[in-house]
């Protein structure tokens, strides 16, 4: 992680900022409150994420179709499921302060808006959608 890689970070926080901020159509004085918080909650999520590096590497041996041991799978899968559900602690922590700022239908919007962020993301790398597609929904 060099410094190019850290001001890439904080472009694409300060993006989802924007994109949620928006989306939540807040006043000037609660957008005041909410912006240091999501950036908290943002590299919160950061830090669980770069704690999560099996899965990763697990992914980049799949990409170069390197050997992938028993072992190494079954620790993935636990890693995976270990941060899956230290992120929904998060998250539901993170929710409870956005709380104190939001009212009941802007909290509900944020979930959806921040899923929908990813989904943009994706998009605009070229990346297909899996999740649509292992579901069997169609594209958009």
């Amino acid at each position: 992680g060099g410094e190019g890689q850290q001001h890439s970070i904080e472009e694409f926080y300060q993006a989802k900022l924007n994109f949620v901020m928006a989306e939540l159509k807040l006043t000037e004085s609660d957008s005041l409150r909410f912006a240091p918080l999501y950036k908290e909650y943002q590299q919160a999520k950061g830090e669980l994420m770069k704690s999560a590096g099996k899965g990763r590497a697990i992914m980049r041996k799949m990409r170069k179709q390197e050997a992938i041991s028993e072992a190494e799978y079954k620790e993935a899968t636990q890693g995976e499921l270990e941060y899956k559900l230290k992120d929904a602690e998060l998250n539901k922590a993170w929710y409870e302060k956005f709380g104190e700022v939001l009212a009941p239908q802007q909290l509900y919007t944020l979930l959806r808006t921040e899923e929908r962020f990813a989904t943009e993301m994706m998009r605009k790398r070229g990346r297909p959608n899996h999740d649509n597609k292992r579901q069997g929904k169609p594209q958009k």
